[in-house]
């Protein structure tokens, strides 16, 4: 409380922007001389003016009925009791002062606001009419309109009469400060004015814009949303409160005018409080927003169906019901606070500058207080408060997303040692997250199986943390070769591997031989530290593929369903049979590069089991100068072995087998040629051997 009074005495000092001196009228007249005046002072002509009630006294000199009384400026005439009568708001009058000035200076008097027309006379003479002043209501026109009058300079005493007529206001007279200016400063003193209320007035548009377009990106941003809305409120509030919309627009309807401020008012309650509602939900009752959504929705119908005169007494009321609103909210601040809500102690600072600036523009709007009004400067100060705390829960924010973001990463790279985010891609998603049962994808793919021979028995020498140490230090060898080359593994199968590559067969022929050089370097190092060297095999097959997820919603699986999958499996195991790394069938053989295809060679023909026909089936080797050498014998021993000419095959396989001892294809075909060549085949030949594993 004590801040808060503290904030009203700041606020209800001097003007912003103009040193004030102190002078004071006193009973209808102000001496003032240089020693009273500021280099650059603005000198207000408040106190005791003489008020002639229900008389134009310049229009209508003959008419003057009774002596002045005295009555405070600014402020209105309603109410004020003087001479045993009272005075209404609906009426006419004259204000006089009688101003002496002993100074060399140009002076500019500048009257304000006045409700709600009036004519200015100086030394007898009219010197400006604003709207149309006379004492039949009919007559009368209102208008908003400041007004500057240079004082001549032939003479130092100055009778100033303002005559007022007011039909249209509950609440009639001088309502703003009448000043004096030196004339060389009133360019710079509006100067200051309207770049004051220019730059309020953007800051407060451009703060709304912000918000509104904040939620716009994230729509459960509901607090965003109001205070977007309360800041457009209160900026078109503005905009005809500091009567800027008629220094733009002069002819701009004066009922109009006062309609759309007073409904901009009104409906800044329950916007404002809707704005702390959605902020600390836990520290305001809803009864409080429906009452305020009530009232408001009330008084605007009362202003859309009558005029200002009528609607214009609802604002004393309207004052009431603010304050009452100004408690409860501060209640909720401070509930907020006690229990550390996040931006309830930056909030509440920017609503102590608010309330204060409201509380004495209430004031001052009831003659209560005589200062300026200062809305503007406590609704700037709550945006600005409101704006940093927006920029602390903005860098929150931005914190928390990188972190988030990072923990998303991790587990993402998580997930992708049990998902790999290449089947994620083949399924045409994003992440994983998007990922449900039953999507799938069908296209052509070469699948790849790897397995370490006789596994079994060398397990037998190792112990379960061994052989798991074993079998993790092989795949770690093995799986960055496949990765290099644009394939994925898609299952670990103890000491087996399920690679897919989705793009060529060149990849998965150029990932075989590079597994061979890889398994040269693991076996070279097992060896130097006294562990067993292994053998492996490695069957490739190209076809058409589904890749999806099966299970059920609480547990599922990726896999790969195709006839190719089958075939890929059943060809790695013959190289057992063939004694040969690396075997690829004919639809993976035709599908390669040619620059590929010279380190391949013709094996035979087969059918393995679960197939109804035969597959041709091509062993890969590595770049060595004697494979090469052989291939042009080989493929002549191959066609004389499938004409039924055995013996001559069994000559140049035997030839060939001197080269090589231990290549498994060629010692295979020269067991059949002998053997055949010894008890030839029936008469059912078959061009393919026949696999039923």
């Amino acid at each position: 409380m004590r801040t808060l009074c503290f904030l009203i005495l700041l606020l209800s000092g001097t003007p912003f922007f103009i040193k004030a001196t102190t002078p004071v009228v006193i009973k209808g007249e102000l001496y003032l001389k240089d020693s009273d005046i500021s280099k650059e002072a603005m000198i207000k002509l408040n106190g005791e003016w003489e008020f002639f009630e229900g008389q134009l006294i310049k229009t209508y000199p003959q008419k003057i009925l009774s002596d002045p009384i005295l009555l405070k400026v600014p402020g209105s005439w309603n109410n004020y009791v003087g001479n045993k009568k009272g005075v209404d708001g609906y009426g006419y009058g004259s204000y006089r002062l009688h101003l002496r000035i002993e100074s060399s200076a140009f002076f500019t008097l500048m009257i304000q606001d006045v409700a709600s027309s009036y004519k200015i006379w100086i030394n007898n003479e009219l010197r400006n009419a604003t709207g149309i002043t006379d004492t039949l209501a009919t007559l009368v026109k209102p208008i908003y309109e400041k007004s500057t009058i240079i004082l001549r300079s032939d003479t130092n005493f100055y009778e100033i009469v303002i005559e007022v007529a007011n039909f249209n206001q509950h609440k009639g007279g001088i309502k703003n400060y009448v000043s004096l200016i030196k004339t060389d400063q009133i360019n710079l003193q509006h100067e200051r004015e309207s770049l004051r209320n220019y730059f309020c007035l953007g800051i407060i548009f451009i703060m709304g814009l912000y918000h509104i377009v904040l939620y716009l990106l994230n729509n459960k941003d509901l607090p965003a949303l109001n205070f977007g809305l309360f800041s457009f409120d209160i900026f078109i509030f503005l905009v005809f409160r500091t009567r800027t919309i008629y220094y733009f627009f002069k002819d701009f309807d004066w009922n109009l005018g006062n309609k759309i401020e007073y409904i901009a008012l009104y409906l800044s309650l329950p916007l404002f409080y809707i704005f702390f509602y959605r902020s600390f939900p836990r520290q305001y009752k809803r009864i409080s927003k429906i009452v305020s959504i009530s009232i408001s929705l009330a008084l605007i119908l009362l202003i859309l169906f009558t005029d200002t005169g009528t609607f214009s007494y609802t604002l004393d009321f309207y004052h009431i019901i603010l304050l009452a609103y100004i408690i409860i909210v501060i209640n909720g601040l401070r509930k907020a606070l006690r229990k550390n809500e996040e931006g309830g102690k930056i909030i509440f600072a920017g609503f102590l500058i608010f309330m204060a600036a409201l509380v004495n523009d209430i004031l001052h709007v009831q003659n209560i207080i005589n200062t300026d009004n200062y809305i503007i400067f406590g609704i700037v100060g709550f945006i600005i408060c409101q704006g940093l705390f927006l920029a602390f829960k903005s860098a929150r924010d931005h914190r928390k997303i990188i972190k988030l973001s990072l923990n998303l990463n991790e587990l993402n790279q998580s997930l992708s040692r049990f998902v790999p985010t290449d089947f994620v891609r083949l399924l045409n998603k994003k992440n994983i997250i998007e990922v449900s049962l039953g999507n799938n994808a069908e296209r052509e793919m070469t699948i790849m199986f790897s397995d370490i021979r006789s596994f079994t028995t060398i397990s037998e020498s190792l112990s379960p943390a061994g052989a798991f140490g074993f079998i993790n230090d092989y795949l770690q060898k093995m799986a960055p070769v496949i990765t290099k080359h644009g394939g994925f593994i898609d299952k670990y199968m103890g000491d087996g591997i399920m690679a897919i590559f989705p793009d060529n067969a060149s990849d998965a022929v150029l990932a075989a031989r590079s597994m061979m050089m890889a398994l040269d370097a693991f076996n070279a190092e097992n060896i130097h530290h006294g562990k067993p060297s292994i053998e492996i095999g490695i069957g490739l097959h190209t076809g058409i593929c589904i890749l999806g997820t099966v299970g059920e919603p609480l547990r599922m699986d990726t896999t790969v369903i195709a006839d190719a999958v089958n075939l890929a499996a059943r060809i790695e195991s013959l190289t057992k049979f063939y004694k040969t790394a690396v075997i690829i069938s004919e639809e993976t053989y035709k599908k390669l590069d040619p620059s590929i295809s010279i380190y391949i060679r013709f094996i035979g023909e087969v059918k393995v089991k679960g197939k109804s026909i035969s597959t041709k089936l091509y062993k890969v080797f590595l770049n060595h100068q004697y494979e090469l050498e052989l291939l042009e014998d080989f493929d002549k021993a191959i066609l004389y072995f499938y004409e039924q000419k055995f013996l001559e095959a069994s000559v140049i396989f035997e030839k060939l087998k001197h080269s090589n001892l231990y290549d498994g294809v060629l010692q295979h075909y020269i067991n059949h040629s002998l053997s055949f060549s010894i008890n030839p085949p029936l008469n059912e030949w078959k061009n393919f051997e026949v696999f039923n594993y």
